[in-house]
């Protein structure tokens, strides 16, 4: 290979290096519109299972923090090109 690449072997190290370089250079203000709209999203679909689970399971500031971290999760599955592309930025 001409660009001196000869015998190198990428490691999956070296992909989440990459992969953590590209996220860092990603756009902040698309991040943030993508994590509203898909915050939006799941609150508006699973509305009533939300509703029900704060009934039901008496959830306390605590439990509450812990739900919604698990759904901010979720945004994590997208990759910036996605988020870009819903967002329409």
């Amino acid at each position: 290979l001409a660009n001196g690449l000869e015998g190198y072997v990428a490691t999956n190290l070296n992909m989440v290096d990459l992969q953590k370089q590209s996220e860092s250079a990603a756009d902040p203000k698309v991040k943030a519109r993508f994590k509203e709209l898909y915050m939006e999203y799941m609150t508006e679909g699973f509305g009533s299972d939300l509703d029900a689970l704060r009934k039901e399971e008496k959830i306390d500031d605590e439990g509450l923090e812990m739900l919604v971290y698990a759904l901010e999760t979720g945004v994590q599955s997208f990759t910036d090109a996605d988020q870009k592309m819903i967002v329409g930025d």
